[in-house]
């Protein structure tokens, strides 16, 4: 369901109906996954799969003598030339463990701090009008690790240590080195750049009438 959200999110902003069409699904989507059954569940397996992978990287910082020491070995190893799908799907969860944190807090905090109004095409708009320098690396960053991320991570579903992985399970992996994963990754990198300059009024007017209210909200959170 999260590796979908992303897809449907970007849709709208690649038809016609541009803004319309982007508030109308969140609209429909929200009722789905802010249900107060479901939205626990959402942000459960977040924390959960964040606290897995804390645990993993703990345990493997404890073979090079402490979680400094294996930082330090990592970032004096590190090179563009050399770098792996693993290690950048390693670099990409840190990362949007990172983002996800203030992401939804902002997000969720306008509900609760103003219940009448909804995170919209608007509300992201008026991001990049306020804080373009920021905000345009910002959701590219998060969008095409979000891809990246739970690609990769499709493809490389974990096996048992000491275990010989299924012929299924082998091909996925194999899969996720290939050509046709690198091309598909390149495009939907261009489609995450895409969907941000949409967002930020590049395809679309600029619904600069609501901007008022959400500079309200935005100095309140950056005050």
């Amino acid at each position: 369901m999260l590796f979908c959200l992303p897809g449907c999110h970007s849709f709208p902003l690649h038809h016609r109906t541009g803004p319309l069409g982007y508030d109308g699904l969140l609209i429909v989507l929200r009722k789905f996954y802010h249900h107060r059954l479901v939205e626990p569940i959402i942000l459960g397996s977040i924390a959960a799969h964040m606290a897995s992978s804390t645990w993993l990287f703990v345990q493997r910082a404890k073979t090079m003598g402490g979680t400094l020491p294996y930082v330090k070995n990592a970032a004096s190893k590190f090179s563009l030339s050399t770098l792996t799908g693993l290690s950048l799907h390693r670099i990409t969860g840190w990362g949007l463990a990172a983002a996800i944190v203030g992401h939804v807090g902002a997000t969720r905090g306008l509900v609760i701090k103003f219940p009448e109004w909804l995170a919209d095409f608007s509300f992201l708009s008026y991001s990049f009008h306020m804080l373009p320098q920021f905000f345009y690396p910002y959701y590219i960053a998060l969008a095409a690790a979000g891809l990246y991320h739970m690609s990769y991570g499709l493809l490389r579903p974990p096996i048992d240590a000491g275990t010989r992985p299924s012929a299924a399970v082998a091909s996925l992996r194999s899969a996720s080195y290939s050509l046709p994963f690198r091309v598909a990754m390149g495009v939907g990198a261009v489609a995450c750049v895409s969907s941000v300059l949409a967002l930020a009024g590049w395809y679309f007017p600029t619904p600069v009438h609501t901007f008022s209210k959400w500079d309200v909200y935005y100095r309140m959170l950056f005050s």
